[in-house]
């Protein structure tokens, strides 16, 4: 405080230092962004997150409590900041979201990407689209398509004269948690320098089911807790490996062509997110 009891910031006041905390902050953002390191081989990474293990359970608590614009989107805050950054940087031209759910996360991405003023097309995909909500049924946006298909035949729904028509760059993001491998291999045929995979889910550390920890803990009005009844969303089970294995056999087998975007992955401490690994650009 001051001499007259008003409350002085951590920072100064004065315009100069203003002026020069907006100078700093871009250098550092340049120096991070055009970094010899920021791309890294999968054999350069470590298996590990910054990010303590029993903060995953809480993210899942919140996850599937999330919703946008009143549908379930399924994703932590951190999620939606780097995609946010992701989409930002990338400029898409076409997002390909494989794994729609009830379609929350789909409309999230449309209106994203009109808030950033990037012209891209959307399309998701799922083997049951009857669980769209009713409210994205009546949005209707007009950058967005649905596609009905099955990750296990992949080759029928993103045929390889589909996709050469589809404008670069590409963001793909793999949601679907099926033949991940026989995915990422088919769309890479297709995939040009700049293009990127999302693939979701790899920490180990994560729920292996939706809904997983949503009354861990109960609901806290400050002063006490309260339990609730007991339900199979009170229960944890971690994800596991397979995800993680399969993507970085992927990586492995075509490691001169991907890196991972550690600007990305990174951005809120080592493998800060649900995707370790899980931003990878195209790098010829």
């Amino acid at each position: 405080e001051t001499h007259s009891g008003m409350y002085t910031p951590p920072f100064s006041n004065e315009p100069a230092d203003y002026k020069q905390l907006v100078v700093d902050r871009k250098r550092k953002l340049d120096a991070l962004l055009s970094s010899k390191t920021r791309f890294q081989r999968i054999s350069e990474q470590e298996d590990r997150s910054d990010v303590p293990a029993d903060y995953n359970k809480c993210l899942s608590k919140g996850k599937y409590l999330a919703l946008y614009r009143g549908i379930d989107v399924c994703k932590c805050p951190e999620d939606l900041v780097l995609y946010h950054q992701l989409f930002s940087y990338a400029k898409p031209a076409t997002v390909i979201e494989l794994g729609t759910f009830v379609g929350g996360m789909a409309i999230w991405i449309t209106d994203t990407l009109k808030l950033l003023d990037i012209p891209c097309q959307v399309y998701s995909m799922d083997v049951d689209l009857s669980q769209l909500d009713e409210k994205v049924k009546q949005l209707k946006p007009d950058n967005l398509t649905f596609l009905s298909g099955n990750s296990n035949a992949i080759e029928e729904t993103f045929t390889a004269e589909f996709l050469s028509a589809l404008p670069h760059p590409w963001v793909v993001i793999e949601d679907a948690h099926a033949n991940m491998g026989g995915v990422l291999r088919h769309f890479h045929h297709s995939m040009k320098e700049g293009d990127y995979f999302v693939v979701e889910d790899t920490n180990p550390l994560t729920a292996a089911g939706v809904g997983m920890g949503m009354g861990m803990g109960g609901i806290s009005d400050g002063s006490s807790t309260h339990t609730g009844t007991s339900s199979d969303h009170d229960q944890y089970e971690q994800m596991g490996a397979k995800q993680l294995t399969e993507l970085k056999g992927f990586l492995k087998e075509l490691e001169d062509f991907y890196s991972v975007d550690s600007f990305f992955t990174d951005m809120f401490g080592y493998n800060c997110s649900w995707h370790w690994h899980g931003f990878i650009r195209r790098m010829k």
